[in-house]
């Protein structure tokens, strides 16, 4: 009859599941199965290039770090929902969706309908992130509705949407580095244990690596020995596309990492950068071309506009990182403190290069979205498992941070260009975790290495 009715038939119903597969996973265990795969050989070897085994044994310094991503939920402000009639002549949908070819498809494949029969209305979406252009909601509305005789409206409730959501892999970043006498990076190693988010998709098990790392991500034909290895985790949780999909994650390790080389051989860490990319020079990759000198512009605007190299108040520390993403190049820099357990953010900065700028305004909103949006997950966010539930189900066991909890403001800079424009999405989000990491450690001299932050920022003086 309507929703408000709908819902009270609900809360009647006395329902009883039984366990199958997966029905005692938790992400404790996972955790431990990572360990245990890193010790060993890489499920796919991604890259190899040069001899790092032999450069890393005759580094003059050897550094070792560890990261860790957890399961992150998309968390859309509008839950799945989706409007269906369906007959033996004809399939009407309304249906908020990032990708109504395979909407369509499934209507197809499911009712038997030829194209002329199918109808799908796109309505504006409170949200996408990537969680739409998983069609489930849309098959299961089809299904309802063949199944009732009449239109129906499929609508999921918060804790429906945050417990089948498809969630951001969960990884751990194992990575190893040997620099030269004068700190140059002669060596480098990244190993990923994660849970691909291709798992269960068709997709050939010797590909699944596909989605965890890329074979040309910094600081690859960079670093003349370098190995890249991705170790398979199994885990009954369905994965899915994220914000800047893999690159959010692969760069929190990477740009953390870099950190930390330049800690350990007492070097500045935008030097360090600039050295890894300079000379400018082209370096094809897979969706085109990377320019390593576009990015070390963004780096240098980024540290011009924070301040880097100028004295900071007591207890404030400046942090940066960079990231070149779907043809776009992004810089982040923050300036933060932390006291008595609180993180305080007192600069925000970023400096893109996405070519020709169409849209300015767009371009900046874009920009602080992804960066804030970053942060909050950075710092508060994790799905986590037990006995084979999720255990998040609404806002209060899934906080996302509040508007006191992030910058007042974030200062977009866009480096003029003539080159062709590429879309700026998701280029907000890789860079912003690790430069917040970055920014914590020079305030504080502690290394966040695991996400979510929160809980360890809490434990600081």
């Amino acid at each position: 009859r309507d929703t408000w009715a709908a819902l009270k038939g609900r809360t009647q119903l006395a329902l009883r599941w039984r366990a199958r597969h997966g029905g005692d996973a938790s992400t404790d265990a996972l955790a431990q199965q990572a360990a245990t795969l890193l010790k060993g050989t890489p499920t796919a070897q991604v890259r190899n290039d040069g001899d790092f085994a032999k450069a890393f044994k005759a580094a003059a310094h050897r550094i070792e770090a560890e990261y860790h991503v957890p399961f992150v939920a998309h968390a859309t402000m509008e839950p799945m929902n989706c409007m269906a009639l369906v007959t033996s002549a004809r399939a009407h949908l309304i249906a908020p969706t990032q990708s109504p070819r395979r909407a369509f498809e499934i209507v197809r494949k499911l009712t038997g309908l030829d194209a002329g029969s199918i109808l799908i209305e796109m309505p504006r979406i409170g949200g996408g992130y990537g969680r739409r252009l998983d069609d489930d909601y849309i098959a299961e509305a089809v299904l309802l509705a063949q199944a009732a005789g009449k239109p129906i409206k499929l609508l999921w409730m918060r804790e429906d949407d945050m417990t089948h959501d498809v969630y951001r892999p969960f990884g751990v970043h194992r990575l190893a580095a040997g620099t030269d006498r004068k700190g140059r990076i002669a060596a480098w190693q990244h190993h990923l244990a994660s849970t691909s988010r291709l798992w269960h998709r068709g997709v050939p098990s010797d590909q699944l690596w596909t989605s965890e790392m890329q074979p040309d991500a910094l600081p690859a034909g960079l670093v003349p020995n370098l190995q890249l290895g991705w170790y398979a985790l199994d885990f009954p949780l369905w994965r899915g596309a994220w914000r800047a999909p893999s690159h959010d994650s692969n760069t929190f390790a990477i740009e953390s990492f870099l950190d930390e080389i330049a800690h350990a051989t007492h070097q500045d860490p935008l030097k360090l950068r600039l050295a890894l990319l300079q000379p400018a020079r082209p370096l094809p990759v897979q969706d085109g071309t990377f320019d390593s000198g576009r990015l070390a512009a963004v780096l240098k605007q980024v540290a011009d506009s924070i301040g880097w190299g100028q004295r900071t108040p007591a207890g404030h520390g400046r942090g940066l990182a960079c990231a070149y993403s779907a043809g776009g190049y992004c810089a982040h820099a923050f300036e933060v403190s932390v006291q008595s357990g609180k993180l305080h953010f007192h600069r925000a900065v970023a400096v893109v290069d996405v070519g020709r700028v169409v849209n300015p305004l767009g371009l900046d909103a874009q920009i602080m979205g992804g960066t804030l949006d970053a942060l909050s997950t950075a710092l508060k966010l994790e799905i986590t498992v037990k006995d084979g539930q999720v255990q998040q189900q609404n806002f209060p066991e899934y906080p996302i941070a509040r508007m006191r909890e992030l910058p007042r403001a974030v200062e977009v800079i866009s480096i003029a260009s003539t080159t062709a424009p590429v879309g700026a999405e998701d280029l907000g989000v890789p860079s912003a975790a690790p430069a917040l990491a970055n920014a914590i450690f020079a305030a504080t001299g502690k290394r966040l290495r695991h996400m979510p932050f929160a809980a360890q920022l809490a434990r600081m003086d």
